[in-house]
């Protein structure tokens, strides 16, 4: 009798335990369970490993423990543009078998900002990559327009914030860029117009003009040209010109020998 009453006694101490046991197990899951549905995954995580501890090898338990994780898993390497691994752990969430409805329905909603996020960074890469081979080549004013083209695209995105200042400062790189080449060009026209007015001035007066000028140096000076001037000679920078007026007869009245010269028009004797 008092055996059976020892044995009694056991296995009401056994089936207490696992009463016990089984409320702290419901408890977690519905308490993680509450946590997914207010998008507190860490708690999740917690409550559900909580249940493990209660049933070790539970399918249940373990199924929303590791679509929790995994879920978690999937926002950082979502965070961190990892988009193929995100992309591949959300495909593993959405497939438990006895995963969490909420955590499914999350997993489908995040996949398809996934990949518009995969799109879109794509796109950056791309713009930004074709941006620096155009500044490499010095192509400037079409590497500011994907500059541009990209930074309009990620300006209301703040995890693109680094990107942002790489395409910036590539944009400032090709104004600077440009600004010295507009000078260059500048000087160069410079340079041209310079040359050209020095070799006006190394031509100089022709003979034709020399002589006009040393005529109207005599109506200025003595009321009226002589009759026939001459270029003699050039000597340096000047016209070496004689000045002889003849009358009907022929006879011959000189005015000497003259400097005009050629750069400057200047008279002299």
């Amino acid at each position: 009798m008092k055996k059976k009453l020892i044995s009694v006694c056991i296995l009401s101490m056994f089936l207490l335990v696992g009463c016990k046991s089984d409320a702290a197990y419901n408890e977690a899951i519905e308490l993680g369970n509450e946590a997914l549905k207010n998008k507190k995954y860490e708690d999740a995580i917690t409550e559900f490993e909580k249940a493990l501890e209660e049933k070790k090898d539970d399918k249940v338990a373990t199924d929303l423990y590791n679509q929790s994780e995994k879920y978690v898993k999937a926002l950082k390497s979502l965070e961190e543009r990892e988009f193929d691994q995100s992309l591949e752990l959300l495909d593993e969430v959405i497939n438990y078998e006895n995963g969490s409805d909420i955590l499914i329905q999350e997993a489908k909603t995040l996949k398809e900002q996934v990949k518009k996020d995969k799109e879109l960074n794509e796109k950056i890469d791309k713009l930004t990559k074709s941006s620096q081979d155009y500044f490499s080549n010095k192509n400037y004013s079409k590497a500011i327009k994907d500059i541009d083209k990209a930074l309009e695209l990620i300006k209301d995105n703040k995890s693109y914030d680094s990107q942002k200042e790489t395409l910036t400062n590539i944009k400032e790189d090709c104004e600077d860029a440009i600004a010295k080449m507009v000078k260059e060009e500048e000087k160069r026209i410079q340079e041209v117009v310079k040359k050209k007015e020095k070799s006006l001035n190394s031509a100089g007066i022709s003979e034709d003009k020399a002589k006009k000028i040393l005529a109207n140096y005599f109506r200025k000076e003595i009321g009226h040209a002589p009759n026939t001037i001459e270029v003699y000679e050039v000597i340096g920078n000047r016209y070496h010109m004689t000045a002889d007026n003849y009358d009907d007869n022929g006879m011959r009245e000189t005015y000497g020998w003259w400097y005009v010269d050629k750069s400057t028009g200047e008279v002299s004797r």
